[in-house]
């Protein structure tokens, strides 16, 4: 797993620190698409890419202080970080259960 640094101005969202370190760092790389009704949906992190008929993709993480790392609710276009946070992105994969919903299987 690899660390990077970068900021994101007061109440500005996580695409956006993400776009900074980007054109700040050779070694990290994302990319993603734009759904109409949803916004940005991370597909790749340093060409490593989620795929669907694989049931992988990428996992927003936010940590505080020590804490458990908590998935995130909204995506890189409507997640705010806050001061200090660590983000996650974690590359996951995911499973049905018996009822046909989508469980992490991590």
């Amino acid at each position: 797993s690899k660390t990077y640094d970068t900021w994101v101005v007061e109440n500005g969202i996580l695409i956006g620190a993400m776009n900074r370190l980007l054109a700040s760092s050779t070694d990290f790389k994302f990319t993603y698409s734009e759904h109409p009704d949803f916004g940005p949906f991370l597909e790749t992190v340093n060409g490593l890419a989620g795929k669907q008929e694989e049931h992988t993709y990428w996992q927003l993480l936010s940590q505080t202080s020590g804490d458990e790392p908590k998935p995130l609710v909204v995506g890189i276009g409507c997640y705010q970080p806050k001061k200090d946070e660590r983000i996650i992105l974690k590359f996951t994969s995911w499973d049905q259960n018996e009822e046909g919903q989508c469980v992490s299987s991590q």
